[in-house]
């Protein structure tokens, strides 16, 4: 694996509908920024997950990561998830997947009962607070490691959030 990927799926999660948006990347921290940006700019490429942001706002949103995986299993792993929690008929994926489609007209239910989406704890993104607590290092301490680039942090804007896995990193090294 080269420096700084990090392949894995990923969920861009509503709270007020649970539904969600899944993707996948070679480095899952890169490619949720992008996302992010996109969806403040107005230009996202699902226009479900586009006016969902526009309905309901950006505090509505959680990025989750739902797991890491090799590279080779990235497109079967994202389809799963978009076939477990049918993210295309029943959530913001503007396609049925990356195994599934190609070239398919795909006719979607014109009524869906909307659900929320549990994906549990440790898929939760932990704020710096939490995550403070977890590593027992002073928030102001994490605030400075993470902006000199020390700790692996996911930055959605000025907000700063930590994975689980990253938690096991931090007490690796320090």
């Amino acid at each position: 694996m080269a420096l700084g990927e990090h392949p894995g799926v990923y969920a861009v999660f509503c709270k007020t509908t649970g539904l969600p948006y899944i993707g996948s990347s070679v480095n899952v921290y890169a490619r949720t920024f992008t996302h992010v940006t996109a969806l403040r700019r107005g230009r996202h490429e699902s226009h479900k997950l586009m006016h969902a942001w526009k309905t309901y706002g950006e505090d509505a949103f959680d990025i989750v990561i739902l797991e890491f995986c090799p590279k080779e299993t990235l497109a079967e792993r994202e389809q799963h998830y978009i076939d477990a929690w049918d993210a295309f008929n029943n959530g913001y994926n503007g396609d049925p997947g990356p195994l599934k489609g190609a070239g398919r007209v795909i006719s979607r239910p014109r009524s869906t009962r909307f659900e929320r989406l549990d994906i549990g704890d440790k898929q939760k993104l932990l704020t710096v607070k939490e995550f403070s607590q977890i590593v027992d290092i002073a928030p102001k301490t994490v605030y400075r490691l993470a902006s000199e680039g020390k700790i692996p942090c996911i930055k959605i804007g000025r907000n700063i959030r930590f994975s689980h896995d990253m938690v096991d990193q931090i007490r690796e090294t320090f």
